[in-house]
């Protein structure tokens, strides 16, 4: 099945596994179609989208990632609230799933990001998507956010993962006790000589000099401040 070129470059139908479709099916199935075919105009990059009932849509032929959307509240979803944790809960319950390179999505992600489509159309979206079915969540994945995204359990989660001694990070952080990945320039490299050379890095990134003063968000123990001062000259920093 082709669309007109207005819409999406290629969408074509793959024959669907199971019993033959239903009227309601179908009717879905329509839905699925007009709704892809239209955030999808004019894209023509590695992501392809797959329906519930085998129909494929793509831009390149050679795409090397292929989301399929196994239901279709998931599809309703996407479109109602635009959210990445609205996919990301989708995806944990099995709604959604993703075949082959999972980065590619992100090539998705921006032109889904600057799509401009007319008022007309995108209340034509809503509406469509409002004749989908809500997604039914099952098991662990239901209220996830909800449970998660409480005060109170922010709260336990940040003092489980910081509230323990120095003596603990002394064990497998460098001396200056940095907290984020080091840039290694060879497997020769200790874990010290790999955090100073990132230090760097980020300090020349910052075209930093002397006479200079840096905010520092984040801080952890302070060695970004301490080599900025040190080794780019800066007169101040203030770690938070």
């Amino acid at each position: 099945m082709r669309c007109t070129e207005k819409k999406f470059h290629l969408l074509k139908e793959v024959s669907p596994t199971g019993t033959a479709s239903t009227s309601a099916g179908s009717s879905l199935s329509t839905i699925g179609i007009d709704i892809v075919s239209t955030i999808l105009t004019g894209y023509q990059g590695p992501v392809a989208i797959r329906l519930w009932d085998g129909h494929l849509a793509h831009g390149a032929a050679d795409a090397s990632c292929t989301a399929v959307f196994k239901e279709p509240g998931a599809l309703r979803d996407l479109i109602l609230h635009r959210n990445l944790l609205r996919l990301a809960d989708s995806y944990l319950s099995g709604a959604i799933d993703v075949e082959g390179d999972l980065e590619s999505l992100f090539d998705l992600k921006t032109h889904l990001c600057y799509l401009h489509l007319s008022p007309g159309t995108r209340l034509h979206l809503l509406r469509q998507a409002l004749r989908l079915p809500r997604l039914v969540r099952h098991g662990a994945t239901r209220g996830w956010r909800a449970k998660w995204a409480s005060r109170r359990n922010s709260r336990a989660s940040i003092a489980h993962h910081y509230d323990v001694s120095n003596d603990f990070y002394r064990l497998w952080l460098d001396p200056d006790m940095v907290y984020s990945c080091a840039y290694f320039k060879s497997s020769e490299q200790t874990l010290a000589d790999g955090q100073r050379d990132k230090l760097d890095y980020l300090c020349r990134k910052l075209r930093l000099e002397a006479g200079q003063t840096l905010l520092d968000i984040g801080c952890g123990w302070g060695g970004l401040m301490k080599h900025a001062i040190s080794d780019f000259g800066a007169v101040s920093a203030f770690g938070l």
